[in-house]
């Protein structure tokens, strides 16, 4: 295959997500304050059963139209873009795309009224959820971007967890469940990723520990993934393997 040895943890539950604390940044020395003795007490201490957050019951595929896509996606890309601007690349790139109102007739997707009706309703159903400021993280030290993959147990987790909201870990991170693992992934610089490993690998069961070289990529929305007719996202083995194969000429 194109792919081996990899891991499939299917999520169970919404992730937990935080940003950098630049109060945490010594700009004079260039360094970090990470709080290893706090973040090591938390993990022992507040062993509670931690209720992992679940998905929303209800989906918005019936809902979906290709242009709310292509507005999440630009939005993605750079949250600064303008309605204009996004407006601007479905006339150029896209002039064949439709755009059917909330009373079956076909519309114009490329007017501002479609495109402020689309955008608030990603704002109401909690799609857009907020945005994000972007910056060079290796300009503050984060060189390393490492993933840990361990046993899922709901009473240490919420230690980890709690540590992450009470701020003694100042890096972007994120954690996530699948049904027997957790993951996190964090940025951090070299020293503070050597002592953060050693509380992992004391702490949790079965820890795995994968270091990047490279920020990872983003994955934004292709609207032509989606058909629009049937509401589903388009999952063939001729579109997802065959196509993409044939255009690398592999």
């Amino acid at each position: 295959g194109v792919i081996e040895g990899y891991m499939h943890l299917p999520t169970a539950g919404k992730s937990i997500s935080k940003s950098a604390n630049p109060k945490r940044w010594h700009a004079e020395h260039g360094r970090w304050t990470l709080e290893l003795q706090k973040l090591e007490r938390e993990i022992e201490t507040n062993q509670r059963p931690y209720q992992i957050r679940t998905f929303k019951g209800s989906s918005i595929q019936e809902e979906l139209q290709e242009l709310d896509l292509i507005i999440l996606r630009e939005l993605t890309r750079n949250s600064r873009r303008s309605q204009s601007e996004i407006l601007r690349y479905v006339r150029d790139e896209d002039p064949e795309l439709l755009y059917v109102d909330y009373f079956g007739r076909q519309g114009n997707p490329t007017s501002k009224q479609t495109f402020s009706r689309r955008y608030n309703f990603l704002l109401e159903r909690e799609i857009v959820t907020h945005f994000e400021l972007a910056y060079d993280r290796q300009e503050f030290g984060l060189f390393n971007q490492a993933l840990f993959v361990a046993d899922l147990d709901n009473w240490s987790i919420g230690g980890l967890a709690s540590a992450m909201e009470k701020d003694y870990i100042p890096f972007p991170c994120r954690l996530s469940f699948s049904q027997e693992k957790f993951v996190f992934w964090i940025n951090l610089p070299p020293v503070e990723m050597m002592q953060l490993s050693e509380v992992m690998l004391d702490k949790f069961d079965n820890t795995q520990i994968f270091l990047f070289a490279r920020n990872p990529a983003k994955y934004f929305f292709y609207h032509k993934n989606f058909d629009d007719s049937s509401k589903q996202w388009i999952t063939t083995d001729e579109w997802m393997v065959e196509q993409p194969l044939a255009n690398l000429k592999m």
